[in-house]
């Protein structure tokens, strides 16, 4: 592992922290797994996020419609991790109350 870092006892075995090219390329690949995903995860992506293109967003939603598990939704602010503080705490447990509620 890189500089010593040692992965938590529970880190997911199948994400390589060698290198930061290794970890961006395994956990990505996790990507493809979704279609097991038997609990409910929501994921929240804003148009405007400088990191993550909307168009990765809307292929990775566009893949996960026939999950009922997976609950996408996009927003048109929020940044990169600003959800809560431009829609605030009510937004947030909304999303999460559809989520537990699927």
């Amino acid at each position: 592992m890189a500089r010593g870092l040692e992965a938590p006892s529970d880190w997911n075995s199948e994400v390589n922290i060698s290198s930061v090219e290794s970890y961006i390329q395994s956990s990505s690949d996790l990507v493809n797994q979704f279609a097991a995903v038997s609990v409910p995860v929501i994921l929240v992506h804003a148009q405007n996020d400088p990191i993550v293109a909307f168009s990765q967003f809307q292929s990775f939603s566009n893949a996960q419609q026939s999950n009922p598990h997976v609950l996408t939704f996009a927003t048109q602010d929020g940044s990169h991790c600003g959800f809560l503080g431009v829609y605030g705490a009510g937004f947030v447990s909304n999303l999460i109350n559809r989520a537990v509620n699927l």
